[in-house]
């Protein structure tokens, strides 16, 4: 029922708002997913190509 009025709002169907908690969890996992994957130190993932993280030296 909270989600009723943003799926009226945007003027689409009322069944999505059963939808809207699925997705939510979803995207929570993927952001799980990618914040262990930061800290095992593996970067970012895209299309197949992996990027490093970029480590900056700073000289005195």
């Amino acid at each position: 029922m909270a989600y009723v009025p943003i799926v009226r709002f945007y003027r689409c169907p009322i069944w999505l708002s059963g939808c809207l908690p699925t997705i939510a969890f979803l995207y929570t996992l993927m952001t799980i997913d990618s914040a262990r994957r930061h800290w095992q130190g593996k970067g970012g993932a895209w299309k197949g190509r992996v990027y490093e993280e970029i480590k900056s030296e700073i000289k005195n």
